[in-house]
C-alpha cells in the first residue's frame, strides 16, 4: 500500500532533515579534526557518486544543456556554502554556526519564493515563522 502524497512528503522531509542535520554535525566534527577542503571533497564526490547512481536507476535521460550549466552554478554555490559551513563548524561555536547557517539557508529561499511568487498564504506564514523560531531555539 503506497502512502498519501502528503504523508509521503512529511516522512520524506524528516528523513532529509535528519540526513543534512546527521553529515552537517558529523562533517563539522571531522572539519575539526583535519582539512576542511578534503573533508568537503570526499563529501561532494560521495554525493555525485550517490546521485549518478539513483540517475541511472531511475532511468533519467541526460538534461538538456541548460539545465546542465543551472546545475554546474549550483553546485559550485553548494561547494562553496558547505565548505564555508564546515569551516565554521571547525573554528567556532557548533551552538552559535549551526543555527546562523540554518536561518540563512531557510531565509533565502523563502524570498526567492516571495519576489517570485508573491506572499505565501498564512498557514505557510505561521510555519516559516515557527520553524525560524524554532531553528534560533535550537
Amino acid at each position: 500500500m503506497l502512502l498519501a502524497p502528503s504523508i509521503a512528503t512529511v516522512i520524506l522531509g524528516l528523513i532529509a532533515a535528519v540526513a543534512y542535520g546527521a553529515s552537517d554535525f558529523g562533517g563539522g566534527l571531522l572539519a575539526r579534526r583535519t582539512a576542511v577542503l578534503g573533508v568537503v571533497l570526499i563529501s561532494q564526490t560521495c554525493s555525485v557518486v550517490v546521485a549518478v547512481a539513483l540517475t541511472v536507476i531511475a532511468g533519467e535521460g541526460v538534461p538538456a544543456q541548460a539545465d546542465l550549466a543551472w546545475s554546474v552554478l549550483a553546485g559550485i554555490f553548494g561547494a562553496t556554502a558547505i565548505t564555508a559551513l564546515y569551516r565554521g563548524l571547525a573554528v567556532g561555536r557548533m551552538g552559535l554556526v549551526a543555527p546562523v547557517s540554518a536561518i540563512v539557508a531557510a531565509t533565502i529561499p523563502v524570498v526567492g519564493g516571495v519576489i517570485l511568487q508573491g506572499t505565501p498564504p498564512v498557514v505557510v506564514s505561521i510555519g516559516i515563522a515557527v520553524a525560524l523560531v524554532a531553528v534560533v531555539l535550537v
